[in-house]
């Protein structure tokens, strides 16, 4: 490794810089540029990827289906989540959660919120408009849509919370 004052190369366990004598403090969370060492997923991004990925799937699942009886035909539709829409939102907040959990960005909390937020809305709004239909059913994105916001959500507030403990001076900081 190199010495984060003055640049010389040092072993990897100097304590003390042989050349310009100064006391080097390792940080465990500060990335060592001359050996590249890959740190282990945390639980909140584990957490957020795989609410992530969940919740990217879920928009091309089944969301609801509507059935139709008729005297002669029945018809059924059957509706995704990125028919609905909200498609494109959920879309745009699953890869966007993706990448601040690989870069492991505290910020990931925002997305997260909106995610949440943006699922309980359409539950609600689903349950309103639900009676102007026959029958209509919840799909399997349905339910799996909230399972993975509430993921995204607790991945985003356990991230929010290890980088507070880490910053004294605050976790927007």
């Amino acid at each position: 490794m190199f010495c984060k004052y003055c640049g010389q190369p040092i072993s990897d366990d100097a304590q003390y810089c042989p050349y310009c004598k100064k006391e080097l403090h390792h940080d465990p969370y500060v990335h060592d540029t001359a050996h590249s060492h890959h740190k282990p997923l945390q639980p909140w991004q584990l957490l957020s990827l795989f609410g992530s990925f969940l919740l990217f799937i879920t928009i091309f699942l089944p969301f609801f289906t509507i059935t139709t009886p008729m005297i002669i035909i029945n018809t059924t539709k059957v509706y995704t989540l990125f028919e609905t829409a909200y498609g494109l939102y959920f879309l745009l907040l699953s890869v966007l959660c993706i990448i601040l959990a690989l870069l492991r960005q505290k910020i990931i909390i925002f997305p997260a919120i909106g995610s949440f937020l943006l699922t309980l809305y359409v539950i609600f709004s689903y349950d309103q408009v639900r009676p102007q239909y026959i029958y209509a059913t919840k799909g399997i994105a349905f339910y799996l849509m909230f399972a993975s916001s509430c993921l995204l959500l607790t991945g985003g507030i356990l991230a929010f919370a290890s980088h507070a403990k880490r910053d004294p001076e605050g976790p927007l900081h």
